[in-house]
């Protein structure tokens, strides 16, 4: 263990510096992008680790109180939900802004504690194995007890493409979180040791970096959107995006759900600027099964699309009801000119106490949605549109979950994310879910249409540019085209959500060769 010139503070302190440190750590992520806080976040932590008592109990507090204080400020906003008007949770707000960070905090307080009883962060194996166990829990998190892969580490560089794109392209999420937490922390292992090992250290985290921007700034340049004739004469599809910016306490007002739905009809009608295939997408539950069993609704969806002279379908995401009132399901659907459903998805990765209540024998409250009983789907899918390109449907969260958002036995053209953010208000959430989307388009190397009810709307492409966006809280209809892309046949893309997984590996097996190799020294 490293000495420091100064004495480490009391228990209580020291917590409460790492959780501190965490929150700054959280300022890098959207839509503060703060980078350096994480880099000064991630590094003081490490030396505080460094040079804490080499006990499980030490390592695992302060693992948890820094996790803790990065959760808390980058998920505050889930709170936000249960503050919409009408809510009879809004008691709950504390508990919702804690609870869930304090139980995420669990996974780095886990590998921090093995961290600190097994490994001196004063030596490279240390070090190595400081990146690569934490790495490996945030790995755990994403996939244990359903996964919550939300802000991992990699998500700073959302918003800097040169970064982003080159690490996503061959690997994953996973990957590029390993890459920036052995970036952050290597300036903290140099602070501990000031000689030629934290030189050599700091060298390959500046070499690595570069050759990642090197990559980056030769990406595909961004692509200006084309002109109706240019659409037409490419063949592309065009896509109305429909974000109707309906407040969320209106938004099952049973008095204004009627208005709500004229409102996107209204919203959906032709421009003059089509080409031979319009795609009209409307967000999440953007309607129901009560408006689909309803002869006139359907008149007015085959009538709105009828309008059209080409080819034009309606997806949009709906509530639907089993036949035999078994349950209600959060789809997508696809809607012909006929007014009939064509095709259906059905939500596979809910939401916990959001869609369904975990445990429900021995919790007996209801979901925040008030909606109870949500069935599961059988897993992403593929959707041919007729005579068109295919896509794979992916409803809110769903986006969320790095190699689970596309059928690998079905390659689609592109996705279609449909969600509503309006839960969580003006806030750093519908945010960085927007951020989470261009992360999976980039993985996929599909284009990415997302259709929010509020939130951030719009069309990303295969290489993470924004092609089209409207505004936070801003009522929209979104007109762009879609090229006819080649479907997704990259030979890389079976095997890259394991890279992160090897390289971690080989930083373990490298910490443990150096703990070898300075024990034959001595």
């Amino acid at each position: 263990m490293s000495n420091l010139p100064f004495d480490v503070p009391a228990p209580l302190k020291t917590i409460s510096l790492a959780f501190a440190l965490g929150a700054m750590c959280a300022l890098a992520l959207p839509n503060w992008f703060i980078i350096p806080f994480f880099f000064i976040g991630f590094s003081g932590f490490y030396v505080l680790l460094a040079n804490s008592p080499p006990r499980f109990k030490s390592g695992v507090l302060l693992g948890w109180g820094f996790a803790f204080g990065y959760y808390v400020t980058g998920l505050y906003w889930i709170g936000n939900a249960l503050l919409v008007e009408g809510n009879k949770f809004a008691w709950a707000w504390p508990l919702a802004v804690c609870a869930l960070p304090a139980a995420l905090a669990i996974f780095n307080a886990l590998a921090c504690g093995i961290i600190s009883r097994y490994y001196n962060l004063g030596k490279t194996s240390g070090f190595f194995a400081f990146v690569a166990i934490i790495s490996f829990f945030e790995y755990l998190r994403g996939h244990l007890f359903t996964g919550f892969p939300w802000n991992l580490h990699g998500t700073i560089w959302a918003d800097t493409l040169p970064i982003l794109w080159p690490v996503l392209h061959v690997g994953d999420i996973y990957l590029l979180s390993v890459f920036t937490l052995f970036w952050a922390s290597c300036f903290g292992f140099f602070y501990i040791q000031r000689n030629k090992t934290g030189i050599r250290t700091i060298t390959i985290a500046a070499v690595t970096f570069a050759v990642v921007l090197f990559l980056g700034l030769r990406m595909p340049a961004e692509q200006p959107q084309p002109t109706l004739d240019q659409a037409k004469k490419e063949q592309a599809t065009t896509l109305r995006i429909i974000q109707p910016n309906i407040a969320q306490h209106e938004k099952w007002d049973r008095d204004k759900m009627s208005d709500h739905f004229a409102k996107l009809v209204t919203m959906s009608e032709p421009q003059g600027n089509e080409t031979a295939l319009t795609l009209i997408i409307w967000p999440e539950s953007a309607t129901s099964y009560g408006f689909l069993n309803n002869a006139d609704a359907r008149i007015m969806i085959a009538e709105m699309l009828s309008a059209y002279q080409e080819k034009a379908y309606l997806i949009t995401g709906a509530l639907l009801r089993e036949d035999d009132g078994s349950g209600i399901s959060n789809s997508v659907i696809t809607i012909d000119k006929n007014g009939g459903i064509i095709q259906r998805y059905d939500k596979s990765h809910l939401v916990p106490f959001g869609e369904y209540i975990p445990f429900h024998e021995w919790i007996p409250f209801e979901t925040v949605t008030k909606f109870s009983g949500f069935l599961k789907g059988d897993g992403p899918t593929t959707l041919p549109i007729p005579h068109g390109p295919s896509f794979s449907p992916l409803i809110c969260y769903e986006v969320i979950f790095p190699g689970k958002v596309t059928d690998g036995s079905n390659i689609s053209n592109f996705i279609v994310n449909v969600t509503n953010d309006g839960w969580y208000g003006l806030s750093a959430g519908p945010y960085q879910h927007f951020a989470i989307s261009k992360m999976r388009a980039i993985e996929e190397n599909l284009p990415l249409v997302r259709a929010a009810n509020t939130g951030i709307s719009g069309l990303i492409t295969q290489n993470g540019h924004i092609n089209t966006a409207t505004n936070l809280g801003e009522q929209a209809v979104l007109t762009t085209y879609l090229s006819k892309q080649v479907k997704n046949t990259n030979f890389i893309k079976p095997y890259k959500h394991y890279l992160s997984l090897c390289i971690i590996a080989i930083l373990l097996i490298s910490s443990i060769y150096y703990e070898w190799y300075l024990k034959q020294k001595e």
